[in-house]
């Protein structure tokens, strides 16, 4: 009989160890948790700022360019305000023009001037785009 006693106290001992054992471990999976919910609503305030910052960026972009479209344009075609537009969309989406962009207006110009493959239809239009010699 005492053997079955220090059996069962034994055996509780071991059972109030593996539950301690697992209360520590709930307790530090609970903040790591907590931790880690910290960590991701941080992260989503920053995305979501960015996403604002670039939302707004691209509402001014596009009044600055609809409100072009109502005063006239200036003698040299508001080449500066242009361009700054154009590094802007540029620094936002990055540069996404081909970079045989020359070659590939080249060849529209051709087709335009020589639409049958080969036969000159027509009356030859001036090259006036200065790059390139048309192909005939």
């Amino acid at each position: 009989m005492e053997r079955l006693v220090e059996s069962n106290i034994t055996m509780s001992n071991h059972i109030l160890q593996t539950n301690n054992v697992l209360v520590q471990a709930l307790a530090q999976a609970n903040k790591d948790l907590k931790e880690a919910n910290k960590d991701l609503k941080e992260a989503m305030m920053e995305a979501n700022k960015n996403l604002k910052d670039a939302n707004d960026k691209l509402y001014n972009l596009a009044m600055s360019c609809k409100q072009g479209q109502n005063r006239p344009q200036p003698a040299n075609f508001d080449f500066g305000n242009q361009a700054n537009e154009q590094q802007f969309a540029d620094n936002l989406f990055g540069n996404l023009q081909q970079p045989n962009r020359d070659g590939v207006q080249q060849v529209f110009v051709e087709q335009q001037q020589n639409p049958v493959a080969g036969q000159q239809v027509g009356q030859q239009q001036q090259n006036l785009h200065g790059f390139g010699q048309p192909r005939y």
